[in-house]
């Protein structure tokens, strides 16, 4: 039997409050660079990795009802905030070391949007360390983004990455306060 749960921005924000209390956002300094990885992880070791990665304008914390539901399941459940890299290959790169500070030989990645671009890359790439890839909202290439960007393009390696979350989020509807339903 299916139930459906709605919620509103206040319980949103006490349910995530007591996920941070028992779940608090852990850091992964990777050796030799300045880039830093954050990161939430919950349920035991011992069995499969479940891996989340958040799209262009999210965090780790976006995955935070998956986090608490699947690690009560008995999942391993880690969502990753990746640092800026300079191309998908040095983040497969980047995401490998991470992989091995986690202890992870082989996860199941779940992708969205950006983080689906950038797992698809890492699956082609590193194929025996996916077990499984799930794609929700992704694109497997960037020429429709980088034929229209044009000139501007060459300006975002040097934008704060709080001015351009702050751009991106300008582009998305504004209004009222947003309705989510989930299944359990």
């Amino acid at each position: 039997k299916n139930h459906v749960l709605v919620t509103s921005s206040s319980s949103i924000s006490s349910d995530f409050g007591a996920f941070r209390s028992a779940c608090p956002l852990k850091k992964f300094a990777q050796p030799h660079t300045h880039l830093e990885w954050s990161y939430f992880e919950a349920g035991p070791t011992d069995v499969n990795t479940l891996v989340f990665l958040h799209g262009t304008s999210s965090t780790a914390a976006a995955f935070f009802y998956q986090v608490m539901s699947l690690s009560e399941k008995g999942y391993h459940v880690i969502s990753a905030q990746y640092p800026a890299f300079s191309t998908p290959a040095e983040w497969c790169k980047g995401f490998d070391r991470f992989l091995d500070a986690m202890k992870c030989r082989a996860v199941h990645i779940i992708g969205a949007g950006l983080g689906g671009f950038l797992a698809q890359h890492f699956a082609a790439k590193y194929s025996p360390r996916v077990r499984s890839l799930v794609l929700c909202n992704s694109f497997a290439s960037t020429y429709a983004f980088e034929s229209r960007a044009g000139t501007w393009a060459n300006l975002i390696p040097v934008m704060p990455s709080a001015f351009l979350r702050q751009a991106m989020q300008d582009t998305l509807p504004q209004g009222g306060f947003m309705e989510l339903s989930a299944k359990q």
